[in-house]
């Protein structure tokens, strides 16, 4: 990994999101910038952060949280949003990407899983780093 990603978390629930933010930790290479629970104060600091990704997990979420997926994958295409949920139907997995997710972590996070995630928003990363305004 060339580059150092770093990570926005969305999440409603506080065991979720210690999951999530412990698990990103652990892997070298990914920083944690923010977690939160304000949908919102996610979309605003995508915009002012950049990041290289956004992990909003969709439960207790609902539509809402396909919205800002489509939002935030219209608004800021340089940022990869991935989808986490502990309801891991086929069904939901297909709405959040027709929305603009670019992947889906189920939960409890698999350590694999997590490392093929991290990687293909690595390459993701590296093909948007122009498209990234310059600070």
């Amino acid at each position: 990994m060339k580059r150092n990603l770093t990570f926005i978390v969305l999440c409603k629930d506080a065991a979720d999101s210690k999951e999530i933010g412990r698990a990103l930790a652990a892997h070298a290479g990914a920083s944690l910038l923010m977690v939160t629970d304000d949908a919102e104060q996610v979309f605003t600091e995508t915009r002012r952060l950049h990041p290289s990704a956004i992990v909003i997990n969709l439960a207790h979420m609902g539509e809402p949280a396909l919205k800002l997926v489509q939002r935030i994958s219209h608004e800021c295409p340089a940022t990869a949003v991935i989808c986490a949920s502990r309801e891991s139907s086929p069904d939901l997995i297909l709405r959040s990407m027709r929305a603009g997710a670019r992947d889906f972590i189920r939960l409890p996070i698999n350590d694999d899983e997590l490392t093929t995630v991290i990687e293909r928003t690595a390459e993701f990363a590296s093909e948007h780093a122009d498209d990234e305004p310059k600070k």
